[in-house]
């Protein structure tokens, strides 16, 4: 399958991993044998396609990319997260930047308000992305 993406929900006992085709909380509370506490299909990666997720600064935001597009999700807390709630889909748009057979690079740009760019590199293209267009934790758009 194609690459997994790692991400950190905030607290440093759970951890977020994207691939093959979905996106899995993990428990690292213990570190030698993390559990699985909750997976989930995102309609946005590829089996053979990267994948890479960033958390806005004040942690309510995930932006993961894939093969398929780009999905925003609102993040409960890390505890929500261990007692099995998985992050929220707000919703998700094709870039046109991504190809379902190569890797995906991205980079948030935040500014003082919360808003910012997102930098989004994949097979096809470079996008950029104003990440105040993008459904986000608030019910807005």
């Amino acid at each position: 399958p194609g690459c997994v993406a790692f991400g950190e929900t905030g607290g440093p006992e759970c951890l977020l991993l994207a691939g093959g085709k979905g996106l899995a909380v993990l428990d690292t509370t213990d570190r030698r044998e993390p559990q699985v506490k909750r997976t989930m299909n995102t309609g946005v990666l590829s089996w053979d396609g990267g994948a890479r997720m960033l958390l806005s600064s004040d942690g309510r935001s995930l932006y993961l990319a894939g093969g398929k597009g780009l999905a925003v999700f609102h993040m409960p807390g890390p505890q929500a997260l261990l007692s099995g709630e998985g992050p929220t889909m707000l919703g998700k748009i094709n870039t046109g930047a991504i190809s379902s057979d190569n890797d995906t690079a991205m980079l948030l740009g935040e500014g003082n308000e919360g808003g910012g760019l997102l930098y989004l590199a994949g097979g096809n293209a470079l996008s950029v992305i104003d990440v105040a267009m993008l459904p986000d934790s608030s019910g807005s758009t």
